[in-house]
């Protein structure tokens, strides 16, 4: 009898410490340097953080989308500057939901909204993700 209470106390001790893993976070970060590739849960947010200084005229804009209805753009981006000094720059951020299960394929080019587009960008950067 003692064996069974024994197996039994050991058995919801590890069935409660089942859901005790380190939790999974809501929001995530990344700093785009360059291409990149990452995974994001669907219901999971990702802030896309880019080196940027508006002051120059060059803004970070999306130039080419695939597979964009796995995710949901969370308003415009927003900018933060990096000091209050004049024609300092900052970061300008780029947030996004995954929506449901697919992968996604961004293009970002760092240009003046003005110039036509067959003006190289100064910067590219391709971002993959894939939402499951």
């Amino acid at each position: 009898m003692k064996n069974i209470l024994s197996i039994l106390v050991v058995f919801s001790i590890l069935v409660t410490a089942g859901g005790c893993g380190a939790p999974q976070q809501k929001e995530i970060n990344v700093e785009i340097k360059a291409d990149e590739s990452f995974h994001l849960r669907v219901g999971q947010t990702v802030n896309l953080r880019f080196e940027s200084n508006p002051t120059t005229g060059y803004l970070w804009t999306i130039t080419d989308k695939e597979g964009y209805d796995a995710l949901k753009r969370m308003g415009d981006y927003k900018y933060i500057p990096s000091s209050g000094r004049v024609g300092s720059g900052g970061i300008q951020i780029y947030t996004f939901e995954g929506a449901k299960r697919g992968k996604v394929t961004l293009v970002f080019e760092y240009r003046r909204p003005w110039e036509p587009l067959t003006t190289p960008a100064a910067r590219k950067y391709t971002v993959r993700i894939d939402v499951h």
